[in-house]
Order: C-alpha cells, then sequence, then structure tokens
C-alpha cells in the first residue's frame, strides 16, 4: 500500500512564496503483488492508492537569506549539498555551528539549515525510491529473482540469450548486471515491467522482445545489452546527483529542469533515466506517482519499506596496503575512472608492473591481496574481495580486482591475508589494451568514488581526480610526494612500495 511517508514535505507553505498544492485522483488498481523476495501473493480485490492524502508542494522562489530546514538522507556530503541549494559548504557550516568540521558523509537524519540563494523553478519533490532501493545493497539480500520471474510468468521467464560468453537465463543476466554496475534488480524487473510488460505479459510483442528495457537504440538489442544502458544511465543521475555536479535535467530539446534539492540519489537517479525516455507530459507522468511509482509499488510494494541508511556517518575506509609485493616497483597508470563499464562513478584506479606497460603480454607480478578477507565471488579476469569476512558483497567493503589472471584466483571463499598472492595482472575480464590490475571498491554494495570525500588510500597513498578519467594524481602525505597517473612508465608514475610500511 502507498506510504505516506514517501512525500516529504521538508519546506512548509509559510517559508514559500506562494505554495500551491496538486489533488491528484485517486489510484485503484488490481493485481497480483508480491513480497520482498519476490514471492508472489494471491489477487487482491483493489489496492486503492489515496495519493490525497499526503499532498505535493509546490515550491515556488523564497526569500535570499532564508533558513530552509534540510534533513540529512543517507550518504550526503557538504559539498554535494552546497551544490545542490547553489550555496557553499562555508555557508552551511556557518549556519549549522554544532555541524563536526572534516566529516566525509553527513549523519542520516540529522537536521540542517541551509542558507537560502535563488534557484530556477524547481523540479518535483515526490520521492519515488530510496537511495539504498536504486543501489544493490543489503535491503535486497533476500531478494530472489529467479522467484520473481518464475511466479509472475510473463515472457521474461522465457528468456535465455548470451551474456558474457554464454548462454544465460534471464535471472541470471539481470543478478550479473545488478552486482557488476551496483544496481538493485528488483528495481531493474520494476523498469523492465513499466517499460514493455515483459514480467507479467507472456506475449509482450516483438517490439518488447527485441529491447525488453524499452530502450530502442540501435546496437542495444537484447536482454544484456538493454540491461547494461538502463544501469549505467540510472549510475549516472545516481553519482552526479551524490557528487554534486548533476543539479539539472535535460528533458527534450527545449526543456531543462533543475532538480529539488530535497531530492534523493535515487529518486533522481530515476529521474534522469526517463529524461532519456520520455518528454513533455510523458516525462511528468512517469515521474509521478501515477507513474513508474505505482509500477514498483503494485509489483514489490512501497519501496520505502526496504530502506536502509546503507551509508553511515563520516564512512572511513579500513587501512589498506599497496596491491602489490613488498620491494616491487609498478606505475600508476590510471588515475580515478569509470568503476565498470563506462558511467560514474569514478571508483577505480589502475596499476601496472612497468616491464609489461605496452600490451597484452604475459606477467610474473604478483597481485596481492590489500588486507584481510575472502574471496565473495570469482569471474573471467575479476575477483570480488570482501573485507568483512562474510563472504557477501553487498555488505561491508568490497574490493574489486579487474584484469586478472582468471586460473590463479582463489576458489570463492577462500581466505586470504594482508600481502597474500590473489593472482597476476593481464588483460582478462572487460576491455584492456594493456596488461595491468584496476582496482574499485563499494561499500554496501555502492561504489565509492576514489578521489572523493573518502579517498581510496593504499599503503599512505590516496588518488586525487584529475581534469578527466583516468588522470589525476597519486600522493602521500608523509613524506610529501606525489606520482601523475600515466598509461606508460615515466619518471614521474612509479611507485616502490616499501618492505616497512
Amino acid at each position: 500500500m502507498f506510504n505516506p511517508k514517501r512525500i516529504l514535505l521538508l519546506l512548509p507553505c509559510v517559508l514559500l512564496l506562494g505554495c500551491t498544492v496538486a489533488q491528484p485522483d485517486p489510484i485503484r488498481v488490481s493485481v497480483p503483488t508480491a513480497t520482498s523476495d519476490g514471492t508472489v501473493t494471491e489477487a487482491a480485490p483493489e489496492i486503492i492508492v489515496d495519493i490525497n492524502a499526503t499532498p505535493l508542494p509546490t515550491r515556488t522562489r523564497w526569500e535570499y537569506g532564508t533558513l530552509l530546514p534540510y534533513t540529512v538522507q543517507t550518504g550526503d556530503t557538504l559539498n554535494a549539498l552546497a551544490s545542490r541549494f547553489a550555496t557553499t559548504a562555508e555557508e552551511i557550516s556557518a549556519a549549522n555551528p554544532l555541524l563536526i568540521p572534516g566529516l566525509s558523509t553527513l549523519p542520516p537524519g540529522l537536521e540542517l539549515n541551509i542558507p537560502a540563494r535563488y534557484i530556477p523553478f524547481l523540479g518535483t519533490s515526490y520521492q519515488i525510491i530510496p537511495n539504498s532501493e536504486l543501489v544493490y545493497s543489503p535491503g535486497a539480500i533476500d531478494f530472489d529473482i529467479q522467484n520473481a520471474i518464475i511466479r509472475y510468468g510473463g515472457y521474461l521467464e522465457t528468456v535465455s540469450q548470451s551474456s558474457d560468453g554464454a548462454i544465460r537465463p534471464s535471472w541470471e543476466i539481470i543478478e550479473r548486471v545488478g552486482l557488476q554496475w551496483g544496481v538493485n534488480p528488483r528495481l531493474l524487473l520494476a523498469i523492465m515491467e513499466y517499460q514493455t510488460g515483459v514480467l507479467r505479459e507472456r506475449d509482450p510483442g516483438a517490439a518488447a522482445e527485441t529491447f525488453p528495457m524499452g530502450v530502442e537504440i540501435e546496437f542495444r538489442e537484447g536482454l544484456h545489452k538493454q540491461l547494461i544502458w538502463v544501469a549505467e544511465t540510472l549510475n549516472e543521475g545516481y553519482y552526479g546527483w551524490r557528487d554534486g555536479s548533476l543539479t539539472e535535467i535535460s528533458v527534450g530539446d527545449d526543456e531543462i529542469i533543475r532538480i529539488d534539492p530535497w531530492q534523493n540519489a535515487g529518486t533522481v537517479a530515476l529521474h534522469y533515466l526517463f529524461s532519456q525516455l520520455y518528454e513533455g507530459e510523458a516525462y511528468r507522468r512517469v515521474i509521478s506517482p501515477q507513474g513508474f511509482g505505482r509500477t514498483y509499488e503494485v509489483l514489490f510494494g512501497d519501496p520505502f519499506d526496504y530502506a536502509t541508511n546503507h551509508i553511515p556517518a563520516n564512512l572511513t575506509q579500513p587501512e589498506l596496503a599497496l596491491p602489490f609485493e613488498p620491494g616491487q616497483t609498478w606505475v600508476y597508470s590510471g588515475g580515478p575512472h569509470y568503476a565498470w563499464g563506462g558511467s560514474q562513478p569514478l571508483a577505480s584506479i589502475d596499476f601496472a608492473p612497468p616491464a609489461t606497460s605496452g600490451g597484452c603480454v604475459p606477467s610474473n607480478a604478483v597481485v596481492s591481496a590489500v588486507g584481510d578477507g575472502v574471496i565473495a565471488r570469482r569471474e573471467i579476469g575479476t575477483a570480488v574481495f570482501d573485507l568483512d569476512g562474510d563472504g557477501n558483497e553487498l555488505t561491508g567493503w568490497v574490493i574489486i580486482y579487474l584484469h586478472v589472471k582468471t586460473a590463479n584466483i582463489p576458489l570463492r571463499g577462500t581466505t586470504l591475508f594482508k600481502d597474500t598472492p590473489l593472482s597476476f595482472p593481464s588483460c582478462e575480464g572487460g576491455s584492456s589494451t594493456g596488461t595491468h590490475l584496476h582496482l574499485g571498491r563499494k561499500y554496501n554494495g555502492e561504489w565509492i568514488p576514489a578521489g572523493g570525500p573518502v579517498p581510496f588510500t593504499l599503503g599512505g597513498w590516496y588518488p586525487v581526480a584529475g581534469a578527466a578519467p583516468y588522470e589525476g594524481l597519486l600522493k602521500r602525505d608523509l613524506p610529501a610526494l606525489e606520482l601523475f597517473a600515466y598509461p606508460g612508465v615515466t619518471d614521474y608514475n612509479r611507485i616502490t612500495r616499501p618492505f616497512r610500511e
């Protein structure tokens, strides 16, 4: 059922100049519903979604200098809030003297005052999903993709297609894309159903079978490629809002919408996705309570029932070592760049043994464990190393090793200790033009930008993002040193790991 807490009335009308309220009609649907693990219940006579219960405010311009109330959402940072509200981190800090300085991520639920600046006309305040429902996070641990697909019994149940070099059933393809890009499979299924009906309809039509996500783009035919396009587009919106670089969305050729600064990253990700697929009234409907949100709720219930504060206050990374043996010299070959595929965030960095930095040639330079943990997943050229030791990559810190020699990756469940050999650098897995190691990390399923507020520190070295992906520095404070990312071997990107750190 619809939950009024989804509509966040964070600005009372008295703070606005001309606040108005929309009053849509109640929504009535009669369909089977499902629990969080995908188990379908019997068809209910009727689900009544009365969105009049908590109306949506229409935000209008406020007076300059007004202190606007804001409740911190999981994963918020001071710099991102400043970007969204068109102010500065210093002004927010001055207006909130009790705010602890230097926090990497702000405490969820903390009440702040944001000094008001002029912001153009704002988009909707309606929140479709929580942040943790966009990410393949602990809130999705019990979700059974296969069970949900089979029980709904639509066309998707019959699909088996090529994915990463093998023929796989639909649920396996969805899970792989969800893990690789860090996007919740429950959300991917709901988007697919809204777009084409393939989850519940046995014969959705030829177009839906070719483009099951409804993304009719050349060279994007088939479930796997459709999922990748959607996952990458969602991540562009999600992480763009996370870091403050995305504050406006272009809808069609002649409409630019300033995103409501009280919005959350999960909802903004959907706004960004649907802005690539719809325009005008069709776009406004899909992001309204009568649009995609209704489909999601019919399929899986209220998404905010699954919400978790998956990014805590002042997130910090455990102490980690460089990913190669003491005494060895490698090169810093790639600054912060795409974690997986070609979309945000810039959560990964590259290292290469200098003797093999000029192409895809064998290397006997050992890639080692950066800390203590367990192998949670092992695929072609990929090892997912779980630092909390529970073997579940949706919880806690995990390190993703890519372009490592598959044959040497330890089996899933193998415990490794810091500096234990893990494999060798290679060109296996993904796309690579030279033997190297691509290293990324997640926390509770969310990619953590390498050069962001929680720096990817390895043996005291931390990356600084450059003007473009793959550029930037690798710095160390004591002693003060810096390297320049470069794909070849220079005097300015060699890094030697000392025997004692």
